[in-house]
């Protein structure tokens, strides 16, 4: 009977040992306002980060602004995709939107590092985005990306071999940049204003809202001199939109080192 038993005990653990591995999504973290440094257990082990790293990270935030890393292994999901885009699109999409909802989240002066490093290899993928104050001043999606700007070229001097610089580095760049006005193409056009539309979108809009008004009082008082019975007057329908990046905030922007 015992032979039977153990039997069929490796029966099972045979079966079980030939099923396909469950397939895992890139670990992301629930939002702690208090936390600013978040690392996936399976790099616990893969990346030396100080003891002291969430001190050094407070310490090299730009002024005024509320800094939070997130540091984490590649999932399944990304195996198809480019490295390049692992970062900035989770950030934008994922990440982002699952913190804008919770407790203690404000895009306003916020910025957020993801660092995603391949199951694989020492590769990697790493992505900056910030809130509305920031993006106003010129730090968007493209700028995180350019090869001249704050992150690029950092990445690729330090991720594989000293990630810990390298996203220290990456704040003191975009600290340097701050102190000196934003980026320079930056304009007052481009700033995000009431509900994360630009002032730029907004000044359209008023733009057309006048002038449709002055249309429908110009027809009501054609129409009321005419000696006409009917009113006459004009009803105008109009639909104006603007769109904002994940509630104001800059896209997330980066690439692969």
């Amino acid at each position: 009977m015992q032979k039977l038993f153990i039997m069929l005990t490796a029966v099972v653990g045979m079966l079980l040992g030939a099923l396909p591995a469950q397939a895992a999504d890139t670990w992301l973290p629930n939002f702690d306002p208090a936390q600013h440094v978040y690392v996936d257990a399976k790099m616990s082990s893969r990346i030396n980060l100080p003891a002291d790293f969430e001190a050094q990270v407070k310490a090299h935030a730009p002024d005024g602004l509320n800094v939070y890393v997130v540091v984490t292994e590649q999932g399944d999901e990304l195996s198809a995709g480019s490295r390049d885009d692992w970062a900035p699109n989770m950030l934008h999409t994922r990440l982002w939107e699952r913190w804008r909802y919770e407790s203690g989240f404000s895009e306003d002066r916020i910025l957020i590092i993801l660092y995603i490093r391949s199951k694989g290899s020492d590769a990697g993928s790493t992505a900056v985005r910030v809130g509305s104050y920031m993006q106003g001043k010129g730090f968007t999606r493209d700028h995180f990306s350019s090869s001249s700007g704050p992150v690029v070229p950092t990445i690729k001097k330090f991720m594989r071999a000293d990630p810990a610089t390298g996203l220290l580095t990456i704040l003191d760049n975009v600290n340097a940049e701050l102190k000196a006005g934003g980026v320079s193409d930056a304009s007052w056009w481009s700033t995000p204003g009431l509900f994360g539309w630009t002032y730029g979108t907004w000044t359209v809009i008023i733009i057309i809202a006048v002038v449709l008004l002055i249309i429908i009082l110009i027809a009501r008082a054609s129409s009321g001199g005419s000696g006409s019975s009917s009113s006459g007057g004009w009803f105008v329908s109009s639909c104006s939109s603007g769109s904002s990046c994940g509630g104001g905030g800059g896209c997330g922007g980066g690439g692969g080192d």
